[in-house]
């Protein structure tokens, strides 16, 4: 209540103050125009005396002030305005004090502001001293386009030293491993691994049946299923490849990226419910790209590596040999010479004959080996600059394929000196480039471009191959899964097969004629996992999967 009352006692002062202001205005303007009048009539009026005496000047004339304010004080320096308010200053500070509130309290006074909090600023970090020593500052030979030498300086040699650790895998001993691959093998199972071969390689071949069309393929193809026991587990690694024995018996061979192989015997007795009959070797040190059976032998298996060796396993024996070195192996001088890499083997396949294996190298070399003999001389010629990936030989005439970064070449084996029949380009790194198995009238690649592409070769000369089919595919399988290939159904050359990355794990089946979309013909399921290389048995409907995990997936 005394707030209010104190309001309304402030507005009727301050509307008096307007009232008198107001007032005094109107008596300044009318002594401001008395003044401004003696001033014209004193410029204007003629004043002879003045005019007698020029040097001496003109006295100002007394201006009268006649104000209605009494309080106005003519004498003193402050304005009008200014003797009003403080005036005004007085009654209300005299007003305050009759009735005991000061006007500085905090209920009329200005608002107090809010205290800044100031911090206190951290002390910077003090700067670390670089210590330099006498020894030979490091420059790069990579740079220099010089051979790197193993030469290191003694502190960083001890570095590497302290920071090194065993490889999570170990290293497998060269013993053999029966069921499970955590139990070590011992002489028993060796002779199971002898008497396994033994039946596969002695075993009846049966004949290849006939060539079948294309619906009559798809729905036998649709009829295959995966049993609780056709999932085993081969290799400890990556599988890079795997292949059926063509015999009665079946079996399977499968290599990993640690060089080992595996063999499974898919119908091996079951033994707490699970199938058994894997045993495992490792004839290379390094990973084992691709392995098949000789055409002309079905008793020897013959496996190429990263460490630069092709060799032979007989079956019957149950031994290994060394078909081909990479120093028995005459380059051309016009080829490379140095890789960081080595010089490994990718890809190999049979000459049409059944006795030359065509290899293809990690320095673009193409090498033709005799496969009759151990550690012969091999003849090389030039693909290109790039690593061979992928190596098909024609089944009926003498011309290879051979694909490297984005190229696939097609060669004349008669004449390796002059250039190549005819080039097919891709977009990207061809991972898989392969003659239709029958005729050889196809040819089936797959290219990291995500597609795959289907050639008619009928006709092999220069400008003379032309596409029948592109088909858009999800190729990119990463880092920890092996690079998908198409394979051709071996006794359908319209029939082909391939992995997939969908959420879906399944394989997926396309067809060179029908539709021309990207949808596949046939979709196979009952796998967990992907799978990356894939084989068809040669002689009866069966399809194997092969995983990055080890795993295999038979579909009968």
């Amino acid at each position: 209540m005394e707030q209010s009352q104190v309001r309304k006692s402030l507005r009727v002062r301050k509307s008096r103050g307007t009232n008198s202001f107001s007032q005094t205005n109107e008596s300044s303007k009318k002594a401001k125009h008395i003044e401004v009048k003696e001033e014209n009539k004193n410029e204007f009026s003629p004043n002879f005396e003045d005019c007698k005496h020029e040097s001496l000047p003109a006295q100002p004339t007394e201006v009268k002030f006649e104000s209605k304010n009494e309080n106005f004080e003519p004498g003193s320096k402050l304005s009008l305005f200014e003797q009003m308010r403080l005036k005004n200053i007085a009654e209300n500070e005299k007003f305050l004090q009759e009735i005991d509130l000061n006007a500085r309290s905090s209920v009329l006074g200005p608002p107090q502001k809010p205290k800044v909090q100031i911090r206190k600023s951290v002390p910077s970090k003090p700067k670390m001293k670089i210590e330099y020593s006498d020894e030979p500052r490091r420059k790069s030979e990579r740079l220099q386009n010089i051979k790197v030498n193993p030469v290191y300086i003694e502190s960083d040699l001890a570095k590497i030293v302290s920071s090194y650790y065993e490889p999570k895998v170990p290293k497998i001993e060269p013993h053999v491993y029966y069921g499970n691959l955590g139990t070590l093998g011992d002489e028993t199972n060796h002779e199971q691994l002898k008497k396994c071969l033994s039946e596969t390689a002695n075993g009846k071949i049966c004949e290849k049946p006939k060539c079948l069309n294309v619906e009559e393929t798809l729905l036998k193809m649709s009829k295959l299923k995966i049993r609780e026991t056709d999932v085993a587990k081969c290799c400890q690694g990556r599988i890079y490849d795997a292949k059926f024995h063509p015999g009665n018996k079946l079996f399977l061979a499968t290599g990993d990226k640690y060089g080992n192989l595996g063999f499974w015997d898919i119908d091996a007795d079951e033994i707490g419910g699970k199938s058994s009959g894997c045993y495992l070797r490792q004839p290379h040190q390094m990973p084992i790209r691709c392995l098949k059976f000789s055409h002309s032998d079905w008793s020897k298996l013959f496996t190429c590596s990263y460490d630069g060796t092709l060799k032979c396993v007989d079956l019957n024996n149950c031994e290994f040999t060394t078909v081909c070195r990479e120093e028995n192996v005459n380059y051309p001088p016009n080829g490379n010479k140095y890789s960081r890499f080595g010089n490994g083997m990718h890809w190999f396949d049979f000459f049409f004959d059944g006795n030359s294996v065509v290899v293809g190298e990690e320095l673009g070399h193409v090498v033709v080996v005799d496969a009759r003999a151990s550690e012969t001389p091999a003849t090389a010629f030039v693909n290109g600059m790039k690593p061979v990936k992928c190596v098909s030989a024609h089944p009926t005439k003498p011309y290879i394929l051979a694909s490297d970064y984005n190229t696939v070449k097609i060669w004349d084996m008669r004449n390796t000196k002059q250039k190549f029949v005819d080039d097919l380009y891709h977009g990207k790194v061809a991972n898989g480039a392969f003659f239709s198995p029958v005729t050889g009238d196809k040819i089936l690649t797959t290219c990291s471009d995500d597609y795959l592409r289907v050639f008619d070769s009928s006709v092999l000369s220069t400008d003379s191959i032309k596409t029948i089919r592109t088909v858009k595919h999800d190729n990119h399988t990463g880092r920890w899964l092996a690079p998908f290939q198409a394979i051709w159904h071996p006794r359908n050359e319209d029939v082909f097969l391939i992995g997939s990355m969908d959420y879906a794990r399944k394989l997926e089946v396309f067809t060179t004629t029908g539709s021309t979309g990207s949808s596949p013909a046939l979709e196979m399921v009952g796998n967990d996992s992907i799978c990356c290389r894939n084989d068809m048995h040669p002689m009866f409907d069966i399809v194997a999967g092969t995983t990055s995990s080890g795993k295999a997936f038979i579909w009968r």
